[in-house]
Protein backbone atom coordinates (compact mmCIF):
# COMPACT_ATOMS: atom_id res chain seq x y z
CA UNK A 1 0.00 0.00 0.00
CA UNK A 2 1.48 3.15 -1.05
CA UNK A 3 0.71 6.54 0.36
CA UNK A 4 2.93 8.44 -2.06
CA UNK A 5 1.44 11.62 -3.23
CA UNK A 6 2.24 10.95 -6.90
CA UNK A 7 0.69 7.11 -7.01
CA UNK A 8 -2.40 8.80 -5.34
CA UNK A 9 -2.86 10.99 -8.09
CA UNK A 10 -2.38 8.35 -11.20
CA UNK A 11 -5.14 6.36 -9.50
CA UNK A 12 -7.29 9.70 -7.99
CA UNK A 13 -10.26 10.71 -10.69
CA UNK A 14 -10.27 14.51 -9.66
CA UNK A 15 -6.24 14.70 -10.10
CA UNK A 16 -6.55 12.71 -13.54
CA UNK A 17 -8.98 14.95 -14.56
CA UNK A 18 -6.93 18.28 -13.89
CA UNK A 19 -4.23 16.47 -15.69
CA UNK A 20 -6.83 16.48 -19.04
CA UNK A 21 -7.68 12.90 -17.95
CA UNK A 22 -11.58 12.30 -17.80
CA UNK A 23 -13.61 10.22 -15.46
CA UNK A 24 -14.45 6.79 -17.28
CA UNK A 25 -17.52 6.63 -19.41
CA UNK A 26 -20.78 6.37 -17.34
CA UNK A 27 -19.12 6.66 -13.76
CA UNK A 28 -21.29 8.89 -11.95
CA UNK A 29 -20.14 9.87 -8.58
CA UNK A 30 -21.81 9.79 -5.31
CA UNK A 31 -21.86 12.24 -3.02
CA UNK A 32 -19.92 11.18 -0.83
CA UNK A 33 -17.05 10.30 -3.16
CA UNK A 34 -17.76 13.87 -4.91
CA UNK A 35 -17.45 15.24 -1.05
CA UNK A 36 -13.82 13.31 -0.93
CA UNK A 37 -12.70 14.10 -4.11
CA UNK A 38 -12.88 17.81 -3.34
CA UNK A 39 -11.42 17.44 0.29
CA UNK A 40 -8.14 15.47 -1.18
CA UNK A 41 -8.06 18.17 -3.56
CA UNK A 42 -8.42 21.18 -1.02
CA UNK A 43 -5.90 19.43 1.05
CA UNK A 44 -3.17 18.02 -1.19
CA UNK A 45 -3.16 20.76 -3.94
CA UNK A 46 -4.87 20.49 -7.40
CA UNK A 47 -1.71 19.39 -9.05
CA UNK A 48 1.01 16.70 -7.94
CA UNK A 49 4.79 18.24 -7.24
CA UNK A 50 6.61 18.44 -10.87
CA UNK A 51 9.76 18.44 -8.77
CA UNK A 52 12.47 20.74 -7.91
CA UNK A 53 13.67 23.60 -10.56
CA UNK A 54 16.93 24.45 -9.55
CA UNK A 55 17.84 28.11 -8.62
CA UNK A 56 20.71 30.06 -9.04
CA UNK A 57 21.80 30.51 -5.18
CA UNK A 58 20.77 33.47 -4.66
CA UNK A 59 17.48 32.86 -5.40
CA UNK A 60 17.33 30.27 -3.24
CA UNK A 61 17.93 32.40 -0.24
CA UNK A 62 15.25 34.51 -1.43
CA UNK A 63 13.23 31.67 -1.69
CA UNK A 64 13.93 31.16 1.89
CA UNK A 65 12.81 34.02 2.69
CA UNK A 66 9.64 34.49 1.45
CA UNK A 67 8.63 31.29 2.55
CA UNK A 68 9.85 31.87 6.35
CA UNK A 69 7.80 35.26 6.33
CA UNK A 70 4.59 33.81 4.93
CA UNK A 71 4.50 30.64 7.05
CA UNK A 72 1.21 30.61 9.16
CA UNK A 73 -0.05 32.09 10.74
CA UNK A 74 1.80 35.45 9.15
CA UNK A 75 -0.22 37.25 6.40
CA UNK A 76 1.62 37.27 2.70
CA UNK A 77 2.22 41.08 3.33
CA UNK A 78 4.77 42.77 1.08
CA UNK A 79 8.31 41.94 1.04
CA UNK A 80 10.28 45.43 -0.18
CA UNK A 81 12.99 44.74 -2.68
CA UNK A 82 15.72 45.79 0.17
CA UNK A 83 15.27 42.88 2.28
CA UNK A 84 14.63 40.26 -0.52
CA UNK A 85 18.52 41.34 -2.26
CA UNK A 86 19.89 40.81 1.55
CA UNK A 87 18.45 37.65 1.51
CA UNK A 88 19.88 36.94 -1.66
CA UNK A 89 23.29 37.94 -0.48
CA UNK A 90 23.55 40.41 -3.41
CA UNK A 91 22.69 43.55 -4.24
CA UNK A 92 19.06 44.87 -5.15
CA UNK A 93 20.31 46.12 -9.03
CA UNK A 94 21.40 42.33 -9.61
CA UNK A 95 18.58 40.79 -7.59
CA UNK A 96 16.24 42.50 -9.94
CA UNK A 97 18.56 41.55 -13.38
CA UNK A 98 18.78 38.43 -12.06
CA UNK A 99 15.27 37.81 -11.44
CA UNK A 100 13.96 39.37 -14.51
CA UNK A 101 16.43 36.87 -16.64
CA UNK A 102 14.87 34.21 -15.12
CA UNK A 103 11.45 34.99 -14.98
CA UNK A 104 11.01 37.81 -16.87
CA UNK A 105 9.23 39.98 -14.26
CA UNK A 106 10.88 41.70 -11.27
CA UNK A 107 11.11 40.15 -7.87
CA UNK A 108 8.88 43.08 -6.39
CA UNK A 109 6.04 42.43 -9.05
CA UNK A 110 6.48 38.81 -8.88
CA UNK A 111 5.81 38.77 -4.96
CA UNK A 112 2.89 40.78 -5.71
CA UNK A 113 1.62 37.95 -8.29
CA UNK A 114 2.19 35.20 -5.30
CA UNK A 115 0.12 37.29 -3.06
CA UNK A 116 -3.03 37.76 -5.37
CA UNK A 117 -3.04 34.42 -6.43
CA UNK A 118 -3.25 33.49 -2.95
CA UNK A 119 -5.80 36.12 -2.51
CA UNK A 120 -7.79 34.31 -5.51
CA UNK A 121 -7.93 31.33 -4.32
CA UNK A 122 -9.24 32.14 -0.59
CA UNK A 123 -12.08 34.15 -2.70
CA UNK A 124 -12.69 31.23 -4.36
CA UNK A 125 -12.32 28.43 -1.17
CA UNK A 126 -13.42 30.55 1.60
CA UNK A 127 -16.22 32.90 2.83
CA UNK A 128 -13.63 35.04 3.99
CA UNK A 129 -14.96 38.97 3.58
CA UNK A 130 -13.17 40.99 0.71
CA UNK A 131 -11.45 42.86 3.60
CA UNK A 132 -10.21 39.84 5.55
CA UNK A 133 -8.15 38.36 2.48
CA UNK A 134 -6.89 41.65 2.05
CA UNK A 135 -5.63 41.92 5.31
CA UNK A 136 -4.58 38.30 5.53
CA UNK A 137 -2.79 38.72 2.00
CA UNK A 138 -0.94 41.58 3.77
CA UNK A 139 -2.88 44.85 1.29
CA UNK A 140 -3.11 48.02 3.13
CA UNK A 141 -6.83 48.17 2.57
CA UNK A 142 -9.35 47.04 1.08
CA UNK A 143 -9.63 49.84 -1.76
CA UNK A 144 -5.93 49.06 -2.37
CA UNK A 145 -6.72 46.06 -2.89
CA UNK A 146 -9.16 46.13 -5.32
CA UNK A 147 -7.46 48.06 -7.50
CA UNK A 148 -4.49 45.55 -7.70
CA UNK A 149 -6.59 42.70 -7.72
CA UNK A 150 -8.55 44.12 -10.79
CA UNK A 151 -5.88 45.57 -12.72
CA UNK A 152 -4.19 41.17 -12.64
CA UNK A 153 -7.70 39.16 -12.61
CA UNK A 154 -9.96 41.94 -14.45
CA UNK A 155 -12.46 42.29 -11.84
CA UNK A 156 -12.68 43.61 -8.37
CA UNK A 157 -12.56 41.03 -6.17
CA UNK A 158 -16.57 40.46 -5.31
CA UNK A 159 -17.47 40.64 -8.49
CA UNK A 160 -14.52 37.84 -9.06
CA UNK A 161 -15.87 35.41 -6.34
CA UNK A 162 -19.15 35.15 -7.79
CA UNK A 163 -18.21 34.75 -11.34
CA UNK A 164 -19.71 31.51 -12.61
CA UNK A 165 -16.52 31.78 -15.09
CA UNK A 166 -13.65 33.34 -14.19
CA UNK A 167 -9.76 33.45 -14.77
CA UNK A 168 -7.96 30.24 -12.54
CA UNK A 169 -6.53 32.03 -9.39
CA UNK A 170 -3.04 30.39 -10.56
CA UNK A 171 -3.21 31.99 -14.07
CA UNK A 172 -1.47 34.88 -13.75
CA UNK A 173 1.47 33.01 -12.16
CA UNK A 174 1.33 30.58 -15.21
CA UNK A 175 1.29 33.40 -17.74
CA UNK A 176 4.36 34.71 -15.66
CA UNK A 177 5.91 31.32 -15.87
CA UNK A 178 5.91 31.49 -11.91
CA UNK A 179 4.22 28.63 -11.01
CA UNK A 180 7.13 26.40 -10.06
CA UNK A 181 8.50 29.67 -7.87
CA UNK A 182 5.08 29.07 -6.20
CA UNK A 183 4.71 25.86 -5.19
CA UNK A 184 7.86 25.23 -3.96
CA UNK A 185 7.21 28.40 -1.80
CA UNK A 186 3.58 26.92 -0.79
CA UNK A 187 4.57 23.27 -0.21
CA UNK A 188 4.86 22.47 3.29
CA UNK A 189 6.58 19.05 3.13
Amino acid sequence: MSSGRENLSDHDPCHQRLRGGGLPARRHLRPAEVLRLLLTLFVRGPLPDRGDERLPPPLEGLLELVRRAWSPPAPTRPLPLQELAAAACISPGYLSRMFRHHYGIGPVAAVELLRLARAATLLTRSNLSVAAVADDCGFANPYHFSRRFHRVYDQPPGRYRRAPTRLEPNEPLARAGLLPLADRIWRTT
